[in-house]
Protein backbone atom coordinates (compact mmCIF):
# COMPACT_ATOMS: atom_id res chain seq x y z
CA UNK A 1 0.00 0.00 0.00
CA UNK A 2 3.17 2.07 0.89
CA UNK A 3 3.71 2.18 -3.20
CA UNK A 4 0.49 3.92 -4.23
CA UNK A 5 -0.46 5.54 -1.00
CA UNK A 6 3.02 6.76 1.11
CA UNK A 7 2.48 8.32 4.10
CA UNK A 8 4.27 10.29 6.94
CA UNK A 9 3.83 11.08 10.25
CA UNK A 10 4.90 14.06 12.24
CA UNK A 11 4.24 15.78 15.05
CA UNK A 12 5.37 19.56 16.28
CA UNK A 13 4.80 21.32 19.47
CA UNK A 14 0.53 19.70 20.52
CA UNK A 15 -0.04 18.76 17.38
CA UNK A 16 0.26 14.99 15.68
CA UNK A 17 -0.76 14.65 11.87
CA UNK A 18 -0.04 11.73 9.66
CA UNK A 19 0.04 13.02 5.87
CA UNK A 20 0.64 11.70 1.90
CA UNK A 21 4.26 12.01 1.65
CA UNK A 22 4.46 11.64 -1.80
CA UNK A 23 3.29 10.00 -5.41
CA UNK A 24 0.60 11.56 -7.30
CA UNK A 25 -2.07 12.40 -4.80
CA UNK A 26 0.72 14.51 -2.84
CA UNK A 27 -0.95 17.83 -4.06
CA UNK A 28 -4.46 18.46 -1.58
CA UNK A 29 -7.23 16.58 -3.12
CA UNK A 30 -10.57 15.17 -2.32
CA UNK A 31 -9.51 11.71 -3.79
CA UNK A 32 -6.23 11.99 -1.79
CA UNK A 33 -7.76 12.43 1.67
CA UNK A 34 -9.90 9.56 0.67
CA UNK A 35 -6.77 7.40 0.30
CA UNK A 36 -5.27 8.31 2.98
CA UNK A 37 -8.02 7.70 5.64
CA UNK A 38 -8.54 4.68 3.67
CA UNK A 39 -4.97 3.90 4.50
CA UNK A 40 -5.12 4.53 7.85
CA UNK A 41 -8.41 2.85 8.28
CA UNK A 42 -6.00 -0.37 7.26
CA UNK A 43 -4.59 -0.39 10.78
CA UNK A 44 -8.27 -0.51 12.12
CA UNK A 45 -8.69 -3.71 10.18
CA UNK A 46 -5.61 -5.61 11.63
CA UNK A 47 -7.60 -5.39 15.18
CA UNK A 48 -10.53 -6.69 13.37
CA UNK A 49 -8.74 -9.35 11.55
CA UNK A 50 -7.01 -10.34 14.91
CA UNK A 51 -10.04 -10.14 16.48
CA UNK A 52 -12.18 -12.57 14.57
CA UNK A 53 -8.85 -15.30 14.24
CA UNK A 54 -8.82 -15.33 18.09
CA UNK A 55 -12.25 -15.95 18.18
CA UNK A 56 -12.03 -18.62 15.67
CA UNK A 57 -9.21 -20.45 17.66
CA UNK A 58 -11.44 -20.36 20.40
CA UNK A 59 -14.35 -22.28 19.10
CA UNK A 60 -12.02 -24.31 17.53
CA UNK A 61 -9.76 -25.58 20.90
CA UNK A 62 -13.30 -25.50 22.20
CA UNK A 63 -14.21 -27.60 19.72
CA UNK A 64 -17.47 -25.80 19.00
CA UNK A 65 -19.92 -27.05 16.55
CA UNK A 66 -20.54 -23.51 14.97
CA UNK A 67 -17.01 -23.73 13.12
CA UNK A 68 -18.26 -26.87 11.61
CA UNK A 69 -21.94 -25.64 11.09
CA UNK A 70 -21.38 -22.08 10.59
CA UNK A 71 -18.37 -21.65 9.24
CA UNK A 72 -19.49 -19.62 6.22
CA UNK A 73 -21.72 -17.53 7.61
CA UNK A 74 -18.45 -16.79 10.91
CA UNK A 75 -16.41 -16.01 7.76
CA UNK A 76 -18.87 -13.46 6.06
CA UNK A 77 -19.44 -11.85 9.75
CA UNK A 78 -15.42 -11.78 10.13
CA UNK A 79 -15.48 -9.57 6.46
CA UNK A 80 -18.54 -7.87 7.67
CA UNK A 81 -16.38 -7.40 10.83
CA UNK A 82 -13.41 -5.58 8.68
CA UNK A 83 -15.36 -3.32 6.91
CA UNK A 84 -17.04 -2.21 10.14
CA UNK A 85 -13.89 -1.40 11.28
CA UNK A 86 -12.38 0.52 8.26
CA UNK A 87 -15.33 2.07 7.96
CA UNK A 88 -15.78 3.58 11.46
CA UNK A 89 -11.83 4.37 11.60
CA UNK A 90 -12.85 6.20 8.01
CA UNK A 91 -15.80 8.31 9.38
CA UNK A 92 -14.07 9.29 12.60
CA UNK A 93 -10.82 10.56 10.17
CA UNK A 94 -13.02 12.33 8.56
CA UNK A 95 -15.32 13.67 11.28
CA UNK A 96 -12.28 15.06 13.94
CA UNK A 97 -9.22 15.19 11.71
CA UNK A 98 -9.60 16.90 8.44
CA UNK A 99 -7.77 19.69 9.15
CA UNK A 100 -9.37 23.41 8.87
CA UNK A 101 -7.13 26.21 7.78
CA UNK A 102 -5.58 27.32 11.35
CA UNK A 103 -4.34 24.16 11.78
CA UNK A 104 -2.75 24.02 8.15
CA UNK A 105 -1.41 27.79 9.27
CA UNK A 106 -0.22 26.32 12.80
CA UNK A 107 1.67 23.45 11.37
CA UNK A 108 2.98 25.78 8.12
CA UNK A 109 6.35 27.02 9.53
CA UNK A 110 7.58 23.42 10.63
CA UNK A 111 6.18 21.53 7.21
CA UNK A 112 8.33 24.71 5.04
CA UNK A 113 11.25 24.27 7.54
CA UNK A 114 11.29 20.39 7.33
CA UNK A 115 10.11 19.33 4.15
CA UNK A 116 10.09 22.47 2.32
CA UNK A 117 6.32 22.15 1.76
CA UNK A 118 3.62 24.07 2.04
CA UNK A 119 0.86 22.52 4.36
CA UNK A 120 -1.98 24.29 2.59
CA UNK A 121 -1.21 22.64 -0.37
CA UNK A 122 -1.15 19.01 1.44
CA UNK A 123 -3.55 16.15 2.15
CA UNK A 124 -3.03 15.13 6.00
CA UNK A 125 -5.05 14.54 8.97
CA UNK A 126 -4.47 15.95 12.11
CA UNK A 127 -5.11 16.33 16.10
CA UNK A 128 -4.12 19.48 18.63
CA UNK A 129 -4.13 18.28 22.26
CA UNK A 130 -3.49 21.25 23.14
CA UNK A 131 -3.40 25.36 22.66
CA UNK A 132 -6.68 25.04 19.98
CA UNK A 133 -9.91 25.97 20.45
CA UNK A 134 -12.11 23.90 22.41
CA UNK A 135 -14.04 22.91 19.26
CA UNK A 136 -10.74 21.32 17.84
CA UNK A 137 -9.56 20.23 21.22
CA UNK A 138 -12.78 18.44 21.71
CA UNK A 139 -12.99 16.59 17.71
CA UNK A 140 -9.08 15.98 18.50
CA UNK A 141 -9.49 14.17 21.54
CA UNK A 142 -12.77 12.23 20.49
CA UNK A 143 -10.73 11.19 17.62
CA UNK A 144 -8.01 9.97 20.16
CA UNK A 145 -10.29 8.14 22.27
CA UNK A 146 -12.14 6.56 19.78
CA UNK A 147 -9.10 5.10 18.33
CA UNK A 148 -7.83 3.94 21.55
CA UNK A 149 -11.52 2.24 22.02
CA UNK A 150 -10.61 0.06 19.15
CA UNK A 151 -7.21 -1.06 20.52
CA UNK A 152 -8.59 -1.58 23.87
CA UNK A 153 -11.77 -3.24 22.97
CA UNK A 154 -9.70 -5.64 21.13
CA UNK A 155 -7.31 -6.86 23.12
CA UNK A 156 -9.67 -6.96 26.27
CA UNK A 157 -11.40 -9.64 23.65
CA UNK A 158 -8.13 -10.97 23.41
CA UNK A 159 -7.64 -11.04 27.21
CA UNK A 160 -10.71 -12.12 28.08
CA UNK A 161 -11.24 -15.54 25.61
CA UNK A 162 -7.47 -16.45 26.91
CA UNK A 163 -8.75 -16.95 30.25
CA UNK A 164 -11.88 -18.56 29.35
CA UNK A 165 -9.93 -21.29 27.36
CA UNK A 166 -9.00 -24.35 29.72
Amino acid sequence: MDIFVPIGIHGTEYCFLIFLSDGFLFEKSELGMFLLALRCSLIACTYAILTSHFVYRYLAIRRSRLIKEYFLGYMIGSLLFCMFFSAFWIVVAYIVAVPNLEIRKYIQKDFLEIYDVDSLTLNFFALMYKEAPLEILIKSWFGAVAGTTVSVGSISMFIVFSYKVP
